[in-house]
């Protein structure tokens, strides 16, 4: 199956080319994706619930839209 470059764009790292990243920038990244993903786990599970308004559809404090980006930043880290 061919991809089609304008649905799908190269496989390249945008954000961290390789050449230039070193080993500490990564850790460091890394501990701080994960201290990320700590927090939002915390608003998720302690702070929404005892939030006294619904949250609106769409917004960050949605639970879907919180659990995508807790999602994201777990598989980046």
């Amino acid at each position: 199956m061919r991809r089609d470059s304008r649905v799908f764009p190269p496989q390249n790292n945008y954000f961290f080319p390789t050449s230039s990243l070193k080993v500490e920038e990564a850790k460091d990244i890394h501990t701080s994706l994960r201290k990320a993903a700590g927090l939002m786990k915390f608003v998720q599970d302690s702070m929404i619930p005892q939030l006294v308004e619904k949250t609106r559809d769409g917004s960050d404090l949605d639970i879907r839209i919180l659990s995508a980006y807790l999602n994201q930043v777990r598989d980046l880290a």
